[in-house]
């Protein structure tokens, strides 16, 4: 008999225990063996085997007073609720997991600047108390977490000045400066705290407004502020690129602090004397995820608990107090 037409005359579904008790008897086909395995009665593991077979509509075994044999429906049926009870246990391992905090799924966004040291810090902490929940990172622009965010398309996001938006609840982690970056050597090396005065007909390379808003916008809204109108030798979509163009010489950038962590040759960092307000950068996320995910909310208080060791002026993670 095939195995889907064990199930032809179910009348209802499939109860775990009475398949727990089918395999023990298979397995033993003894009845007072397999009863005192279950801790259970004789009569009980009778009446349950009983109300297995009405639900298959079908014998699983012969019975006699010398022996107890699997019909061949039985045999089918065994391999396939071992398979049953083997998923039954891990489908509910996995949900204790989950309750727990301990499995589950967890996507995060972050901006590029947070890759150098912010954001490995809290993965390394996160992973080391969980270590077999699943982790998806994509890298986007502020504008788009946000969108992500309230799209439910992201769980968490590593965002740089954020404005307050509703059911999106934040934490700050980090305040950025922003620094010049100019080729090596280059003369500006010599004049710091660089003022913005000393731009004037300077080539200046961005990355584009579309990759990262707020930080276009403070560098014009600084620049402005002082009386520079920045000569853009161009705009690029990766602040690789922009590495690259400074350490050739072509022009100089902006960029905040967390950028000097990241070993570049042939680029300097100086700090701006009269720059405007630092960046901040916070953990932002849903208040509803966070209510129904466990790991989230787990990652959540990591990074609240981690925050007294990062310096804030600084952008640096410290080693620890």
């Amino acid at each position: 008999m095939a195995y889907a037409e064990l199930f032809s005359g179910s009348t209802g579904p499939l109860d775990l225990h009475h398949l727990r008790h089918f395999v023990v008897l298979a397995e033993t086909l003894h009845f007072h063996r397999a009863a005192e395995r279950l801790h259970l009665a004789q009569p009980s593991l009778s009446r349950s085997i009983r109300t297995l077979e009405e639900d298959l509509g079908t014998s699983l075994f012969l019975r006699s007073q010398r022996e107890v044999r699997l019909t061949s429906a039985g045999a089918a049926l065994l391999p396939e609720a071992r398979l049953l009870l083997a998923q039954a246990t891990r489908t509910q391992h996995l949900i204790q997991d989950i309750v727990r905090g301990d499995a589950g799924l967890l996507r995060i966004g972050f901006i590029s600047s947070t890759a150098i040291t912010l954001l490995p810090f809290l993965l390394r902490a996160f992973r080391a108390v969980h270590p077999r929940v699943r982790l998806e990172l994509q890298e986007m622009s502020s504008a788009a977490q946000t969108r992500a965010l309230l799209a439910g398309q992201i769980d968490l996001a590593l965002i740089r000045d954020m404005e307050a938006v509703p059911d999106i609840q934040q934490h700050s982690l980090l305040k950025e400066r922003l620094l010049l970056l100019v080729p090596s050597g280059h003369a500006l090396v010599e004049q710091v705290p660089v003022t913005f005065s000393r731009l004037v007909d300077v080539d200046i390379v961005l990355l584009r407004r579309e990759v990262a808003p707020g930080s276009y916008d403070r560098i014009w809204a600084n620049c402005l502020a002082h009386g520079l109108e920045p000569h853009i030798f161009t705009e690029l979509a990766d602040s690789n690129a922009v590495f690259s163009m400074v350490a050739a010489g072509l022009a100089v950038s902006f960029l905040f602090s967390s950028f000097a962590q990241a070993a570049r040759p042939g680029v300097t960092f100086l700090p701006l004397q009269d720059e405007m307000a630092d960046s901040e950068v916070s953990l932002a996320w849903q208040n509803q995820a966070a209510q129904q995910s466990p790991a989230l909310q787990s990652f959540i208080h990591l990074a609240q608990s981690a925050f007294p060791l990062l310096d804030n002026a600084s952008g640096h993670i410290s080693k620890g107090r």
